[in-house]
């Protein structure tokens, strides 16, 4: 549920601003769509199939920079909370879910470029 509301906040943060603007109403949608479907909870339930592109793009997006550096302060957090081995296990879980979300194909390509460090730097305990 976390991520859900994480995505429905940001959203209503991005209508409040839209408001002020002047912006098409399809636009203004579209743009609200992407937003609200970046996110997906750990377990899933709530991952949107068949988005449209813009969706999938910022889902994309969301997903590559948490492979890129992200992971790196979510292992800290977790570390902070937990054993160190939980907090490998929960970080690795999170790796794993974010690169799932990544659909298009040049999005995973672009994950394929980030994932094994991010792993190898969990799974080799490498986080200060």
């Amino acid at each position: 549920m976390r991520n859900s509301v994480h995505a429905q906040k940001s959203a209503d943060i991005a209508e409040k601003f839209l408001s002020g603007k002047s912006i098409d109403a399809n636009m203004k949608k579209r743009i609200l769509s992407a937003i609200k479907n970046h996110s997906m909870m750990q377990t899933g339930e709530e991952f949107k199939e068949n988005i449209p592109l813009e969706d999938q793009i910022l889902r994309d997006a969301d997903g590559i920079v948490f492979l890129f550096d992200t992971y790196k302060s979510f292992f800290d957090n977790m570390a902070e909370k937990h054993s160190k081995e939980k907090a490998i296990e929960l970080t690795l879980k999170k790796i794993n879910a974010m690169r799932a979300k990544i659909t298009t194909d040049k999005g995973r390509e672009i994950a394929e470029k980030f994932y094994p460090k991010a792993v190898g730097y969990v799974s080799n305990n490498n986080a200060s």
